[in-house]
């Protein structure tokens, strides 16, 4: 008589066939694949910069690679750019000033070289300020650098794990013919928001941020 109450073993239970499946990509797999594809940029001066080269920041870890760098867009430069020109050409209208030419001569070539060091030091501090203002987007975070007079800067972060939500803003007709824009970056980090001013090609920048998360 069979025995009703002896559990079955494991040989006794049915196989049931299992289909392999695919393992899923990995984050890591999958942010390597976007360096991959990435184009190499090899000007220093870009605004847009994709994978740029010999590109590094303070605090970078030894495994970080830069992705993305950002400056403002170049017509955000228009206006000094226009101002240094015309500083550049006003000292050939002194003679119309009155009382010029009784300065003796040395003093009026003191005028014309302080004059022109003054518009050099003008124009060097503007260029500074746009060319290290930088946005980074690397493989594990955000990076926002910030001088102000060259004298301070203000450096910050957030992990890309920490971005909750990506606003993109382009108001104007200016910002939509010359595609630029703001970017701004809700964070659970310390600094609530990260703010790209001005950035170029601002779809590109959010769409870059929606691939590494």
């Amino acid at each position: 008589m069979p025995d009703l109450y002896t559990a079955k073993t494991d040989a006794d239970k049915p196989i049931n066939s299992v289909s392999p499946t695919k393992p899923e990509t990995s984050i890591s797999e999958k942010k390597l694949k976007i360096i991959n594809e990435l184009p190499v940029s090899t000007n220093p001066f870009s605004a847009f910069a994709l994978n740029p080269s010999g590109v590094n920041f303070e605090n970078q870890k030894n495994d970080e690679t830069v992705l993305l760098l950002l400056r403002q867009h170049w017509g955000v430069n228009t206006a000094w750019i226009l101002a240094g020109i015309l500083f550049f050409f006003l000292p050939w209208l002194f003679k119309y000033f009155p009382g010029y030419y009784l300065l003796p001569e040395k003093y009026q070539l003191a005028v014309f070289i302080g004059w022109y060091l003054l518009l050099a030091a003008f124009v060097f501090e503007k260029f500074l300020s746009w060319f290290f203002n930088v946005g980074i987007v690397t493989d594990r975070r955000v990076v926002d650098v910030d001088f102000f007079g060259l004298l301070y800067k203000e450096i910050s972060d957030a992990e890309l794990d920490k971005i909750e939500d990506v606003t993109l803003k382009q108001v104007g007709a200016i910002r939509t013919v010359f595609d630029f824009g703001d970017i701004n970056i809700q964070t659970a980090g310390e600094k609530a928001n990260i703010e790209f001013n001005d950035v170029p090609h601002p779809r590109r920048v959010v769409k870059l941020l929606e691939d590494l998360r």
